[in-house]
């Protein structure tokens, strides 16, 4: 039987599943002395070269990641929940729901630090729909929903973190502290 064809009729040539990225040395070599150099406080002269290290190997989600940290670090919110996202872009939740739960909330809490309470919000929310059986973050979300004004949402939040794990004397605290507010 010609290629394309099968006993049903036509069908469409099989796509070979997407090579994995390999690894580059040339990218790696990058990323080894920017991490030596965002360990050092020197987040600048590390920000160059997790640069020029996505440029070599922009699909790798980790390179996206440590800059991500590396801006954090420095004080670069905004440019940092920018790389936060663009690691989850190249990350599959399937394959590695934390690092995609922890993106969000690296962006939640860059927004904080830029004062983007409604971005922050809705990062937040992301955290909540991808783990929320983790207390932990309940706990983050209430701190943003607090943040942000939103009492009665902090409130619920600080009991669903206790209601998870009820001994979470951070949530007990913070909830105690909104109701004492009235």
């Amino acid at each position: 039987m010609p290629a394309g064809v099968s006993p049903d009729g036509p069908h469409p040539p099989l796509r070979e599943p997407a090579p994995l990225a390999v690894p580059s040395p040339a990218a790696f070599e990058l990323e080894s002395e920017a991490d030596h150099l965002a360990q050092a406080h020197r987040y600048a002269e590390a920000d160059e070269l997790y640069r020029l290290a996505i440029a070599v190997a922009p699909a790798n989600a980790s390179l996206w990641w440590k800059r991500a940290n590396n801006l954090f670090a420095s004080g670069d919110n905004l440019r940092a929940a920018a790389c936060f996202q663009e690691s989850m872009r190249h990350t599959s939740a399937a394959i590695d729901p934390g690092l995609i739960t922890a993106a969000w909330r690296g962006m939640a809490t860059a927004y904080w630090r830029s004062y983007q309470p409604e971005k922050s919000v809705a990062a937040v929310e992301k955290v909540l729909a991808l783990q929320p059986e983790n207390p932990w973050n309940w706990l983050f979300a209430a701190f943003i929903y607090e943040y942000a004004g939103l009492l009665t949402c902090a409130s619920l939040a600080y009991q669903k973190a206790l209601e998870i794990d009820p001994y979470l004397d951070l949530a007990r605290v913070g909830l105690q502290k909104i109701r004492d507010k009235g």
